[in-house]
């Protein structure tokens, strides 16, 4: 451990030494600037305690879990009910879990906004719970675009019975119907489904409209998780290009 500690410490001294060779010839505004960038570096390297950038990991898993019917108390009360139901084998990384629901257009708060209102990653594969984990789309927007996911949400084994509540348009929007943005139960009002049995662009998240006191239909969830972007900083090109890009 000492050795390792030596070794570490010369090694900061070497990459301080250079740095200030570096930008010996630069404005004094670019030298703070690398310098700052050097410090911040350093405490991200070092163990110091901060709080990281949250980084995607591999994939969103998509699942399903139990509706009483429309009335699901708006995105925090559907949100809840994904969270208290994660799908057995799910890893203990995964501590991120949201509807896959289009709620209202005030917030804006629909599919298509998640990446924006929740962080969801909109880079990584889509896939079915464990320990199977079928493809659903290469990424969020293949669930999105309008041309259709990879295997229907049965075959992916997200759910068996009942179709998705979504309040979804095919491209993510808020559909007309979404018993009164997911507070509504009642036999007046009514509510988007998708389809459990399609990949269809338009169907499998925009099939139909159904009574809001509907109890067979389920909710879809998503879960993701986050690792430190300090993970992402080991690499000596990105260092490279951390440190000299910025002069």
């Amino acid at each position: 451990m000492k050795v390792f500690r030596v070794v570490r410490l010369s090694a900061i001294g070497l990459m301080t030494t250079g740095l200030f060779s570096a930008i010996a010839g630069c404005s004094a505004e670019d030298q703070l600037r690398a310098l700052i960038l050097f410090i911040l570096l350093l405490l991200t390297g070092s163990g110091a305690d901060s709080t990281p950038d949250p980084m995607p990991m591999d994939s969103i898993v998509m699942y399903s879990v139990a509706a009483p019917n429309g009335d699901l108390n708006g995105r925090a009360g559907a949100d809840l009910l994904c969270q208290t139901t994660p799908p057995a084998n799910l890893p203990a990384a995964y501590t991120n879990f949201r509807a896959f629901l289009s709620v209202d257009n005030t917030t804006p708060d629909t599919i298509s906004d998640m990446p924006n209102n929740y962080g969801v990653p909109t880079t990584v594969p889509v896939v079915g719970p464990p320990p199977a984990n079928v493809p659903i789309g290469n990424d969020w927007n293949d669930l999105i675009d309008g041309n259709g996911i990879l295997n229907t949400l049965e075959d992916a084994n997200v759910m068996t019975s009942g179709n998705p509540w979504t309040g979804s348009t095919p491209t993510g929007g808020l559909d007309a119907t979404h018993c009164s943005n997911w507070t509504d139960g009642g036999f007046g009002n009514s509510g988007e489904v998708g389809a459990r049995f399609t990949t269809s662009g338009t169907s499998w998240i925009s099939l139909i409209d159904d009574r809001c006191d509907t109890a067979t239909h389920r909710l879809l969830c998503v879960a993701y998780s986050v690792k430190e972007a300090s993970e992402l900083l080991s690499g000596s090109s990105f260092v490279h290009t951390a440190f000299f890009g910025v002069l």
